[in-house]
């Protein structure tokens, strides 16, 4: 029924449409349930501040959309071969339904926050929300022009460190957990994996690109180009930016402190 569906003059390949709606429902549900469910399992949950109970509930549904962007993305790259040899204009489906997870996330956590500005805070809320519309948008590009595949499942992959820097905010709300050794642990993988996916790949990401110039001058519109450069440098400044602070944060728990008092 939904192998082929036209909306608009748009041609969404496979179920995209219910994919990113269901997406979209459960990132609310989950949010959600999360109070309800911590209260019941967990007795630091209830210690919370009703602030951090909200930021905690959402940083779940984070790390469940984290975990099905990185592991199907990698697994995609891996075993369709034309994903990589045709960057730009091969569009399977599996990618596009990949997209619609992200897109029905992203619009989901945008209403959360939007109705819980007063918990999150008002500047982080609209940073946030900002964040997620420029997601929504790129990927509904990709989507609806069937257009830079590959770029978007390289970066949907980036999602890998996103779990990690959820469990350190989680426990660092526990002042005997951000004192342990799973801390630190989890401090140095979220470090590497950060490095990995977003800082680190990015010589290779950006040989794909200019190895796929010539096709994509060929083959698209400008504005498409523009909107794909723009994106992509704009995350990964930001990626840069944010894995100095991390490197920093690093080693300030690794460096012994110097007896200064």
């Amino acid at each position: 029924m939904f192998d082929q569906l036209s909306t608009f003059g748009f041609l969404f390949q496979g179920p995209v449409l219910p994919i990113g709606t269901w997406s979209f429902l459960l990132t609310v549900a989950c949010f959600f349930v999360s109070t309800p469910f911590y209260r019941l399992v967990s007795s630091h949950y209830r210690t919370l501040s009703r602030e951090q109970q909200v930021d905690w509930n959402s940083r779940s549904a984070s790390s469940l959309h984290a975990i099905v962007t990185t592991i199907l993305p990698l697994w995609l790259m891996f075993t369709d071969p034309e994903l990589r040899a045709d960057p730009v204009n091969y569009a399977p489906v599996v990618a596009h339904q990949m997209m619609a997870i992200t897109v029905g996330y992203l619009a989901g956590d945008f209403l959360v926050v939007f109705s819980h500005q007063k918990q999150f805070g008002v500047a982080i809320s609209r940073q946030t929300m900002l964040h997620h519309f420029i997601g929504v948008v790129g990927f509904s590009i990709m989507i609806l022009f069937r257009v830079f595949s590959w770029f978007a499942i390289f970066r949907l992959s980036s999602e890998a460190s996103t779990v990690f820097i959820n469990i350190r905010w989680m426990l660092a709300t526990n002042p005997k957990w951000k004192s342990s050794w799973l801390y630190i642990l989890n401090g140095s993988v979220m470090t590497i994996v950060f490095f990995a996916f977003r800082v680190g790949s990015l010589p290779y990401y950006y040989y794909v690109l200019v190895d796929a110039w010539p096709n994509m001058v060929a083959t698209r519109e400008t504005w498409q180009i523009i909107t794909l450069l723009v994106f992509g440098s704009t995350i990964d400044t930001l990626n840069v930016y944010w894995f100095s602070k991390i490197w920093g944060g690093l080693m300030s728990m690794v460096r012994p402190r110097s007896k200064t008092q």
